[in-house]
């Protein structure tokens, strides 16, 4: 942490900040000093650094969201974020693409032992046929943890004719890092990566195991 007694020299330059020997980026604004915070709402980053809080925190409902990001947010509302129009813009506005993307994904999705755990697929040619980018396919791995009874879900992302990039979500009771982990990818506990080759068929059934497993380790 800053010292607020010794004497500091603050710049600001692009989305970050340097304090002393400290570099904060809005990325990780939720836990900068709040001398910063006070620089930032008089340099008028308002809106660039509510922005980072609401992305990195999935709109303040991740568990690592701590009672100071709130404060945080709080303040920054109270110097004129528009938070509830961001995060329209950030979490309830969808292009037509990411929504076909994502009603053909779930046309796909299947589950696995009563339900538990669930599999679904983005094929390579949905993505070339519509032009699909990344933005478009934000966030479509969390869907299947929606549903009641899912402790875990797995995404397979297609990038070769065999290959597949999967993107695994938890609710928590199974470690998608340690599951990932085996096919030499990794992560976090609940939201980890990796890549698989082989029939989709067989791939699905074998990360369903796997993450059944888990659940019983």
């Amino acid at each position: 942490m800053i010292n607020e007694t010794a004497s500091t020299t603050v710049v600001i330059k692009g989305d970050a900040i340097t304090a002393g020997s400290r570099c904060i980026t809005f990325a990780s604004i939720g836990i900068v000093h709040p001398m910063i915070l006070a620089i930032i709402i008089v340099a008028s980053k308002v809106s660039a650094t509510t922005t980072a809080i609401s992305t990195d925190t999935g709109c303040f409902v991740y568990a690592s969201t701590s009672a100071y990001t709130h404060s945080v947010a709080s303040s920054l509302a109270n110097a004129g974020a528009e938070i509830a129009k961001l995060n329209k813009l950030l979490f309830r506005t969808k292009t037509s693409t990411a929504f076909e993307i994502e009603r053909r994904a779930l046309d796909s999705l299947e589950y696995f032992y009563n339900s538990t755990i669930a599999c679904m697929v983005i094929k390579s040619d949905w993505i070339t046929e519509l032009g699909a980018t990344e933005d478009d396919m934000e966030g479509i791995s969390s869907i299947p943890t929606q549903i009641e009874g899912v402790l875990a879900a797995a995404t397979f992302r297609q990038i070769g004719e065999n290959e597949y990039k999967l993107s695994v979500r938890s609710t928590g009771l199974i470690n998608a890092s340690k599951v990932c982990a085996f096919f030499g990818g990794g992560g976090h506990k609940m939201a980890a990566g990796c890549t698989m080759q082989g029939d989709y068929n067989s791939l699905k059934k074998l990360m369903a195991d796997k993450l059944y497993e888990d659940k019983n380790d």
